[in-house]
C-alpha cells in the first residue's frame, strides 16, 4: 500500500479520469470540487489548493448508465446509483485508494453549487486510455469552482480561496455577480443560498484589494478574432491553451455539457495556422462540409436541444 500523498498532481487526475472512464465506459468525465484546479493550473497550482485525499468526479453518461441499471434490475429492486458504484470500486478504502494513495469521490451534477451556465466557460482535457481511445475530461473554470467553494465557506474552503487569490487575484465584484447566478437545487434552498452569499460577500470584503490578473485575457481577445460563426443557441466556443486554438462544441442534454465537436456553419476547430471542419465529431473536408451546408439540415435529424438556461432568455 502506498503512503497517502497529501498533494494531488496531474498524474493523479489522469489516473482517476481513466478509472471512471473504464468503470462506466464513458467518453467524458466531469471533474468538480477542489481538484478541478488541476485542469486549469496543473502542478503549478499552490500546494494549499491541492491538499486532498480525494478527487470529485462523475461520468458524463451518469443518467444513461443509471437508466440502464434500472432496466437490468426488476421493477421493484433498488438500482445502484453511479456515485455509489464508483465509491465501491474506487472510493475510500478501495483497491484503487490503496494503490494510488487517494480515492475518487463519486458525485453528480447537483453536488457543487455552481454558477448558472458554467458549462459555457468549462475547461477541457483529452486523456489517452490504454485501449487507444481518448476520454474527454471537463471541469468548471477556476472562477466557478471558487464561487462554489465560497457558498460553503468551510475552513478548508477559506484556505482554498485565499491560496487562489494570492496566486492569481480575481475580480471581487465579478465574483459576487457570478455567485448571484447560483440557483436553488437539491439541498440548496433560496433562503440557504441567500445566507451563504451574505457570509461569502463579507469574506470577500475582508480580502486585500488587488488588481485582478488574467494571463489569458489578451490571448482570448486575439482568438476571438478567428472564432467562426456557429449556432449560438446550441453550440459554444472554447479556448484551448495547449495549442492556442478555438473549438466549437455542441450541447449534449444527456451529458449536461457541451461535448461533441461540431459546427454546421463553418470550421469547428481554428487557430492561426489551421482550421478543421467537423460535423458531429467527425472530421470532413471543406468541400464535403460546404456540400452538406448547401443541402440544408437533414429533415429526419433529431431537433437540437439548447441548454436549459437559454430556453428562458
Amino acid at each position: 500500500m502506498k503512503n497517502k500523498v497529501p498533494v494531488r498532481v496531474v498524474r493523479d487526475l489522469d489516473n482517476a479520469i481513466r478509472k471512471v472512464a473504464e468503470i462506466f465506459d464513458t467518453e467524458a468525465v466531469v471533474v468538480v470540487g477542489s481538484q478541478a484546479v488541476l485542469m486549469r493550473w496543473g502542478n503549478k497550482a499552490p500546494d494549499a489548493m491541492r491538499t486532498s485525499g480525494e478527487i470529485d468526479m462523475y461520468p458524463a453518461n451518469r443518467k444513461l448508465w443509471e437508466e440502464a441499471e434500472r432496466r437490468k434490475n426488476e421493477a421493484d429492486s433498488i438500482y445502484t446509483e453511479a456515485s455509489e458504484y464508483l465509491h465501491h470500486i474506487a472510493g475510500e478504502g478501495s483497491a484503487f485508494d490503496k494503490i494510488h494513495g487517494f480515492y475518487v469521490d463519486g458525485v453528480d451534477e447537483t453536488t457543487s453549487p455552481l454558477p448558472l451556465g458554467w458549462q459555457e466557460r468549462a475547461l477541457y482535457r483529452e486523456v489517452p486510455l490504454e485501449s487507444g481511445r481518448v476520454v474527454t475530461a471537463v471541469s468548471p473554470a477556476i472562477e466557478d469552482t471558487l464561487a462554489a467553494k465560497m457558498i460553503r465557506l468551510r475552513e478548508k474552503d477559506v484556505e482554498f480561496v485565499q491560496a487562489s487569490y494570492a496566486f492569481q487575484p480575481f475580480d471581487i465584484d465579478e465574483m459576487k455577480k457570478r455567485m448571484e447566478t447560483i440557483q436553488p437545487h437539491a439541498s440548496y434552498t433560496q433562503e440557504y443560498l441567500d445566507a451563504c452569499r451574505a457570509k461569502a460577500f463579507a469574506f470577500l470584503a475582508s480580502l486585500e484589494k488587488k488588481v485582478a490578473r488574467n494571463p489569458i485575457a489578451d490571448l482570448e481577445k486575439q482568438l476571438a478574432r478567428i472564432v467562426p460563426d456557429y449556432p449560438r443557441d446550441t453550440h459554444c466556443a472554447f479556448y484551448n491553451l495547449a495549442d492556442n486554438s478555438v473549438t466549437i462544441r455542441k450541447w449534449d442534454p444527456d451529458m449536461g455539457i457541451f461535448y461533441r465537436i461540431d459546427n454546421p456553419l463553418g470550421p469547428a476547430m481554428v487557430a492561426k495556422g489551421f482550421q478543421h471542419f467537423v460535423l458531429d465529431g467527425k472530421k470532413v473536408t471543406k468541400e464535403a462540409h460546404d456540400e452538406q451546408l448547401a443541402a440544408g439540415p437533414d429533415p429526419d435529424a433529431p431537433a437540437q436541444t439548447p441548454p436549459p438556461w437559454r430556453m428562458t432568455r
